[in-house]
């Protein structure tokens, strides 16, 4: 079997990247939103006053839990329509293969 090269898959869209560059991305969103959060943390309780640095900490707090989550519902979203494609994909390889069968036997 001939082995396709890197950039004959992108240009003639023969493979998919995408789901490898949205798993990155998820990984780094989430890593922003937690030093985010820290960062947001660390400048209410330094900077700010009593009810200011209460409300910092909230939403710091909030961010770190809240902001993965969001992420993750946002990849997998994206990632579901790339699932889809391979099963079609797969369907329509096999519907192709037994059509051959069918007229060799036909």
């Amino acid at each position: 079997m001939k082995k396709e090269s890197f950039f004959k898959n992108i240009l003639f869209l023969n493979k998919m990247y995408m789901p490898k560059i949205i798993n990155i991305l998820y990984i780094l969103s989430v890593i922003a939103s937690i030093i985010f959060g820290l960062f947001h943390c660390s400048f209410g309780i330094l900077y700010l006053t009593d009810y200011e640095m209460k409300v910092f900490v909230v939403q710091g707090i909030a961010l770190i839990i809240l902001g993965p989550v969001v992420s993750r519902i946002c990849a997998e979203q994206l990632v579901i329509l790339f699932k889809i494609n391979e099963q079609i994909e797969k369907l329509a390889d096999m519907n192709i293969s037994e059509n051959k069968q069918n007229n060799i036997n036909g």
